[in-house]
């Protein structure tokens, strides 16, 4: 069967836009790949947030205020929505304090 110009018109739009998405932030990943956060910021906030025991409704404001003193704008300071998330047979709830496209911070554990 012969393609209209149209379908072949579609289709390659198809295959451009397919390769853009995955070959985008391949190639620019260099401009965005500097890390925001200090792994050893966010284990030492954390522990010392747990260090003050307090429930999960107030642990989670605690940390993201914290973290928000010290990467302004990056993080996500309230409300915190909890999703159900099922990742390599571990099921359990996470909330998403930061997102991008090179790095995530998040908490995850029970309610």
């Amino acid at each position: 069967a012969r393609q209209t110009l149209r379908q072949y018109l579609m289709n390659w739009t198809v295959v451009v836009v397919c390769v853009v998405a995955v070959f985008y932030p391949i190639l620019f990943m260099g401009a965005v790949s500097t890390p925001i956060f200090d792994e050893n910021v966010l284990h030492k906030t954390a522990k010392d947030v747990l260090a003050l025991n307090l429930t999960m409704d107030k642990m989670v404001p605690e940390i993201a205020s914290r973290l928000n003193k010290i990467y302004p704008g990056h993080i996500h300071d309230g409300p915190h929505e909890w999703i159900f998330n099922n990742a390599g047979g571990a099921m359990g709830a996470m909330t998403i304090l930061h997102a991008s496209i090179s790095e995530y911070v998040i908490i995850f554990g029970l309610l």
